[in-house]
């Protein structure tokens, strides 16, 4: 019994402190996500006019990522969806570097992130259903999520949520469609 309730305890903090997405990152983006695009940002004056490839200055690709949320299972409440690039960064919502907090559209629902740099990313969900800013956990009769949660990759974990290296993909600049299916 002691060692479930440890385990649910770590659950809770892990996904309390990682897959929140909650607090002050639920309010607005992180400054990282606020950042205008590559090709959103003022050139010099004159430049505007003139494609970069006319002026032989390289020309950043970037790619989009195309997320279908499946298994959400009511309307209420809101979705909490992050981008992460690094494992130290992995479900820490002031270090995502996108952030997106929307309302849920049950069965599913599809959420876009555009212009990225390609590169390699992970992506956690949660259906943030009673807008407390964390996934609520049960402990009896065993430890589980209450709302729904999901990584890119879909991977499983008995405690705590599944790791950086588990939930990795590669981005280029093709980019990317995903399938997210929130799990209790």
């Amino acid at each position: 019994m002691r060692k479930a309730w440890r385990g649910a305890q770590a659950a809770a903090s892990l996904l309390t402190a990682g897959l929140v997405l909650g607090g002050a990152a639920a309010q607005s983006a992180p400054p990282d996500a606020q950042r205008a695009p590559p090709e959103a940002q003022s050139a010099p004056a004159g430049a505007q006019d003139t494609p970069a490839e006319a002026r032989g200055a390289p020309v950043a690709k970037t790619g989009d990522i195309k997320i279908t949320v499946t298994g959400i299972e009511n309307a209420k409440g809101v979705l909490l969806v992050g981008l992460y690039q690094t494992k130290k960064s992995w479900l820490e919502p002031d270090q995502s570097t996108r952030f997106q907090r929307l309302k849920p559209t049950p069965p599913e629902q599809t959420v876009e992130m555009k212009a990225l740099p390609p590169g390699i990313y992970a992506i956690g969900v949660v259906h943030d259903e009673n807008e407390n800013g964390k996934p609520d956990l049960a402990i009896f009769p065993y430890p589980h999520l209450v709302e729904g949660a999901g990584m890119s990759n879909n991977p499983t974990s008995r405690i705590g949520p599944p790791s950086f290296k588990q939930s990795k993909f590669e981005l280029t600049s093709a980019g990317k469609q995903l399938v997210i299916r929130l799990q209790k």
